[in-house]
C-alpha cells in the first residue's frame, strides 16, 4: 500500500498524475451512485430530523410528568 501511495505521490508532485487514467478491476468495490443506493446526505438529514422530533417529544413528556400545582 505504501508503494502505491508513494507512486501516486511522485506522479502528483511531478505533475504527471493528470496524464494517468485509472480503472477499477472489481466494479462491485466502487461506491454506487444510482437511485437504489443509499444517499448518505439524505440519510444524515433524516437522522437530524428524527433527532429533533425525539427531542421535542421528550420535552413534552417531561412537561407531562411534572406534578401539577393547583391554586385553590
Amino acid at each position: 500500500m505504501e508503494d502505491i501511495l508513494g507512486v501516486v505521490d511522485f506522479l502528483d508532485t511531478s505533475d504527471k498524475l493528470k496524464t494517468m487514467m485509472f480503472a477499477a478491476v472489481n466494479l462491485s468495490r466502487l461506491p454506487g451512485y444510482g437511485p437504489e443506493d443509499t444517499n448518505v446526505c439524505a440519510l444524515a438529514e433524516r437522522q437530524t430530523n428524527l433527532r429533533a422530533t425525539v427531542d421535542q417529544l421528550a420535552a413534552k413528556v417531561d412537561v407531562l410528568g411534572q406534578p401539577v400545582q393547583l391554586d385553590l
